[in-house]
């Protein structure tokens, strides 16, 4: 199976720059014979070249002798089909650990490469370790949870905005008592809520982009919400760098009582 010990040796100086990088690589030819894995393949899983050379690597690394690994790879010798496997969509392809033994995410891409006249193409494993790329992104996925819990906990409501006012995050208050009960992100805020053609006369959120400070007004309230009047205030959202207006925060409240006590006490003192 596979070159001769030679001919493997000849090879891994022919590659001998993958030991300078810091990905894992592996290569092997229609046989599924390893014939190059670098140092960090050495490091990842414990398996030094010298026990992969030359080997079936489906028979040391099991996650690649499942059907659909062997299909896909088998179309690659083929054709030179490129691939690519998710550790945590295909399950681990490589046994890729840390020195305290917990897996490493990895993704792995699997391109075509000439060999020999023999060997139409073998197959080349680019291993990336990708453990903290994982974790950043599911903490930033808590951490939109716990901002969505919270803001879903206020009870007046909150809505984010592009530029153009199409709604990017809405609270339940904002989609239940103002937008009919319906999900109204990615639509405009003027269709949704006020069922307008066109923004609204005065429209705070508007003037809070032009202006970039935050801008209030008093309305009407949407025509389902049951609110008949509503207080809006809009803040601003810009970019860091360079200051530009990008959307904006909406916070609006239901006063009808609050303007129905001041119409009173208005129309008391009009009589005292």
């Amino acid at each position: 199976m596979g070159f001769q010990g030679d001919v493997l040796m000849s090879i891994q100086e022919q590659f001998s720059i993958f030991d300078l990088i810091s990905v894992g690589i592996c290569i092997v030819k229609s046989d599924f014979s390893v014939i190059h894995w670098n140092k960090i393949m050495e490091e990842w899983t414990g398996m030094t070249r010298e026990e992969m050379l030359g080997k079936d690597v489906t028979k040391r690394c099991p996650g690649l002798d499942r059907a659909i690994c062997r299909s896909r790879l088998k179309s690659l010798f083929a054709d030179g089909t490129p691939i690519i496997f998710s550790s945590q969509l295909h399950s681990e392809i490589f046994p890729v650990r840390f020195p305290n033994g917990d897996k490493r995410i990895h993704n792995t891409t699997v391109s075509a490469i000439s060999l020999d006249k023999d060997d139409k193409f073998g197959a080349l494993f680019t291993i990336e370790d990708v453990t903290g790329l994982s974790r950043t992104l599911n903490n930033l996925l808590e951490s939109r949870n716990f901002l969505k819990d919270v803001f879903n906990s206020i009870q007046d409501g909150i809505s984010v905005k592009d530029a153009d006012l199409t709604v990017r995050f809405a609270n339940h208050v904002v989609e239940q008592k103002y937008g009919g009960g319906q999900c109204i992100t990615g639509q405009k805020c003027y269709e949704c809520l006020f069922q307008l053609e066109k923004p609204c006369k005065g429209c705070p959120s508007q003037r809070c982009i032009n202006s970039g400070e935050m801008e209030s007004s008093i309305r009407r309230g949407p025509p389902t919400s049951g609110a008949k009047w509503v207080e809006v205030f809009a803040y601003p959202l810009k970019n860091r760098k360079t200051g530009e207006v990008t959307g904006v925060i909406n916070y609006i409240r239901d006063i009808t009582e609050r303007k129905k006590t001041e119409e009173e006490l208005h129309q008391a003192k009009e009589h005292a």
